[in-house]
């Protein structure tokens, strides 16, 4: 792997004879506010790259052009030519942490859907955690989780004997069900 500095004037370019089949634009300055470079290969391959990124030509190059098509003056920056494609590690920026969320209480249901689209939950404005389970070990439910009336099809959740509904951002509004079965006692909800 060979760093390549390079400084490229506006409409210029930057020849560069180095083999190899993967770039990194290490950095990029001037050129604007988002500079950019043109790098082409001696196959004809050609990619733009900002500051950062890197990208595995499809086959081995002998040697690239540096483009600079903006308008905004020279860039000057260094490259990463080599074989193949490496990883770069680091990681910069800040982490900030706050207060432990507090637990949410829950309640738990035991709910009954019919073959008849019906409300299985209540809107809930502040509700913060879902689980639907279906403890059938024969019918399947679909749940509309938009108040809609739910029906057995592709416009629902569908939940086959056992399976769960456990969405990260959980919705707030009516939820309405139907089953495969006339009865299905065995829906187990946990809301919070």
């Amino acid at each position: 792997m060979e760093p390549i500095n390079f400084s490229v004037a506006v409409g210029a370019s930057f020849p560069v004879d180095y083999p190899g089949s993967f770039i990194r634009c290490v950095s990029l300055a001037g050129g604007g506010a988002a500079p950019r470079i043109r790098v082409k290969t001696n196959n004809g391959d050609q990619v733009l790259l900002r500051g950062g990124q890197g990208v595995h030509i499809g086959r081995p190059f002998k040697a690239i052009r540096i483009t600079n098509e903006e308008a905004a003056g020279t860039i000057t920056g260094e490259l990463l030519i080599g074989e193949g494609g490496f990883d770069d590690d680091r990681i910069s920026g800040s982490v900030s942490v706050s207060a432990a969320i507090p637990g949410v209480a829950h309640t738990t249901a035991k709910k009954t859907v019919t073959n008849a689209s019906g409300t299985m939950l209540a809107a809930n404005a502040s509700r913060a955690y879902l689980f639907i389970q279906n403890q059938s070990a024969t019918g399947v439910l679909y749940i509309k989780t938009d108040g809609g009336t739910a029906v057995a099809d592709a416009t629902c959740v569908q939940l086959n004997p056992g399976d769960v509904y456990e969405p990260s951002v959980p919705p707030t509004g009516a939820i309405s069900a139907i089953g495969s079965i006339a009865s299905n006692p065995d829906i187990h909800v946990i809301e919070g």
